[in-house]
């Protein structure tokens, strides 16, 4: 189900083969491009069996993320990516919020995420709060997060 904005934002449900491949190329272009991740870590077992999003603004990729149940109550968001030129446009909060009113409409009652300590303030704005000590993943300080739905 998609959510258009008259600013020309939309958010899908990645289901089609290009859409997937728009997801994944904003995965390559932000973890693996401007920070350096290597992509055997980018890419792993979880995304075959997450949903995946995708936002675009005026018909142009601009982010995305994935999600998944980590238990019949509780989802997993990860991969949430913006590419550079279309952050603090408010492109990753109407995603996330999307993500959380879909998760919230399947039953769900739980989401979180481990975010990256540059993102950790976008989150708490969101509503997550901070329960864990700070941690590296793929060389990159981060911070598990949750919220209740």
């Amino acid at each position: 189900m998609s959510r258009q904005n008259p600013n020309g934002l939309s958010i899908i449900e990645a289901v089609s083969p290009i859409e997937k491949s728009e997801c994944f190329e904003i995965r390559h272009q932000v973890f693996i491009k401007e920070q350096g991740i290597s992509p055997a870590l980018e890419f792993d077992e979880f995304d075959s069996k997450s949903i995946h999003y995708l936002a675009t603004l005026d018909n142009v990729p601009a982010a995305c993320a994935r999600v998944y149940a980590e238990t019949s109550s509780k989802i997993k968001i990860g991969r949430f990516a913006v590419i550079i030129t279309y952050r603090k446009q408010g492109i990753g909060a109407a995603l996330l919020g999307k993500i959380l009113e879909d998760a919230r409409n399947s039953g769900y009652r739980e989401a979180y995420l481990g975010a990256q300590l540059s993102a950790v303030e976008f989150y708490r704005r969101l509503g997550f709060k901070e329960f864990s000590h700070e941690f590296e993943d793929a060389g990159i300080p981060h911070r598990s997060m949750k919220r209740k739905l």
